[in-house]
């Protein structure tokens, strides 16, 4: 799912998430920073392009090279469900950006 309204952090994050919260916590989600900004050009490595496919009004740049742990109830307005496809391509990116793919290819 994507929201709009989503608190931007620092990577790694200059707030951090208090320990009571886990990943596996209902009330803290990851997500990626989205830029509004017209994607007029191709997307990076690191980059997932989302459409109204996906809820965007517009073509939209998805950065993978961060996830963010962010308390669900910080989360304001739902604009849409990211397409399966365009899930395959933001888990690909977030790996080759973080070179997770060095662990399948070392031998």
């Amino acid at each position: 799912m994507f929201f709009a309204g989503s608190p931007a952090r620092p990577c790694p994050g200059q707030r951090p998430v208090p320990q009571k919260f886990t990943l596996l916590s209902p009330i803290v989600v990851e997500v990626l920073d989205c830029s509004s900004q017209r994607a007029n050009r191709p997307p990076n490595e690191n980059e997932v392009v989302l459409d109204k496919a996906d809820g965007m009004d517009r073509p939209t740049f998805c950065k993978c090279d961060c996830i963010y742990a962010v308390p669900r109830d910080e989360l304001k307005k739902h604009r849409g469900t990211v397409a399966v496809e365009r899930r395959r391509q933001i888990v690909r990116a977030i790996i080759i950006s973080h070179g997770w793919n060095a662990l399948y290819t070392a031998g």
